[in-house]
């Protein structure tokens, strides 16, 4: 069955909401209890003997609560934890988040970190899970705590399948029909900057989607033309921008200025793991190899130049474009970002690879809302409501859509 959070929000009288569990095991819904008493007035006829009669009333008081607000319902977001100097297992990771629902907006997180400071990080990024697929000794029982498990592994993890039974994530597919406008870059098998563009765009090996190399419906084109108007144009490119459909960040004023650019080396697969992160936040990053030719470079930044900002006074207010990792670019590289940032009028402003503000996740956003309104006695253990319709496209080998 595909997972997917349940959120429903409203005013309450008691000045806090209440959390209730829903029917389905993989469900919160986060709602508003209101208790009430509902007083019956029953009239009651007693035959005596003799024939006489004598009329009494009884009151019955009965208490019952009420939950009303609005329930969404948006994807159901874990972290994933693997061996993040690993490029085979960082691919991997890439891979399964492409194939998912909303999985731009889920964290990598390194499987040596620290418990603690591991716990930390999925309350930064407001995780519902973590998983990591193969754990023992510690890691294994940290990872059952309540509020961060995911229960099952393998074919009953997040990405796993049990014949026809969805037992993970919701999949990307579900979305996609063969009118569906996608572009999928491709390029070389072992490109230098394979993780980069993996990253960027993400990987098709697990979309599950039937693929043309033209036509308007999914398709593939080699990345150099996809800037190409005949290549894209106004399209889907790649699997993470078909797996943010229906999706929006919520806005927030802190993160307007976190934008730009990340540099990030070939050989270093945790680079690509801390771009993918900041990048949750759904904010303009882009990343670039840190020793990328000047015409790739050019290419990866060509579509849009993120991190336009204003900084300074309003008197010497200026342009800039802030750099992640500007120290680990090689001259060729560092020389394309000044001249593309030069000729929009920016001014790059240099930040150490691992300073960026550590905000606090703000939550997703779809358009699958309906408000609710469900009475149910005080002691009971969930209620049933009516959910919105997602617009998924049935799959024959399916027992749940």
């Amino acid at each position: 069955m595909a997972l997917t959070v349940v959120d429903v929000s409203g005013p309450t009288s008691r000045g806090s909401p209440t959390r209730l569990r829903t029917a389905d095991a993989k469900c919160w819904v986060v709602g508003v209890q209101v208790a009430q008493q509902h007083m019956t007035v029953a009239q009651r006829c007693q035959r005596l003997r003799g024939g006489r009669s004598r009329s009494y009333t009884r009151l019955m008081i009965q208490q019952t609560a009420e939950a009303r607000g609005r329930v969404m319902i948006r994807p159901w977001r874990i972290g994933l934890v693997v061996e993040s100097s690993s490029g085979e297992q960082v691919r991997e990771a890439i891979s399964n988040l492409s194939s998912v629902w909303g999985g731009r907006f889920m964290p990598i997180f390194d499987i040596g970190t620290p418990l603690d400071q591991l716990e930390r990080l999925a309350r930064q990024f407001d995780v519902d899970s973590l998983y990591a697929d193969v754990v023992e000794g510690p890691l294994a029982d940290f990872l059952t705590k309540p509020g961060l498990a995911w229960g099952g592994r393998g074919p009953y993890g997040p990405f796993g399948r049990e014949g026809g039974l969805r037992t993970g994530l919701l999949p990307v597919r579900s979305f996609i029909d063969a009118a569906t406008d996608l572009v999928l870059p491709t390029w070389e098998p072992g490109d230098a900057a394979d993780l980069v563009f993996a990253a960027t765009w993400g990987l098709a090996d697990k979309l599950g989607v039937a693929l043309s190399v033209e036509g308007s419906g999914p398709r593939t084109v080699a990345y150099p033309h996809v800037i190409a108007p005949a290549g894209a144009g106004g399209s889907l490119i790649g699997t993470l921008a078909a797996g943010a459909l229906h999706i929006r960040p919520e806005p927030r004023a802190y993160l307007d200025g976190f934008s730009g650019v990340c540099v990030t080396r070939p050989d270093h697969p945790s680079d690509v793991v801390e771009f993918w992160n900041m990048r949750t936040y759904g904010t303009s990053l882009s990343a670039v190899p840190a020793e990328g030719s000047e015409d790739l470079v050019r290419f990866i930044l060509a579509r849009a130049l993120p991190g336009a900002v204003t900084a300074g006074a309003t008197t010497d207010a200026k342009r800039v474009l802030t750099v992640w990792g500007f120290e680990r670019a090689s001259t060729e590289t560092a020389a394309a970002i000044q001249d593309m940032a030069r000729r929009r009028g920016l001014t790059v402003r240099s930040a150490a690879s691992g300073d960026w503000p550590r905000f606090v996740f703000q939550g997703l956003r779809t358009p699958f809302t309906r408000p609710i309104r469900a009475d149910f006695r005080p002691e009971a253990r969930w209620i049933d409501v009516d959910l919105p319709t997602l617009p998924i496209r049935d799959e024959p080998d399916s027992y749940f859509p």
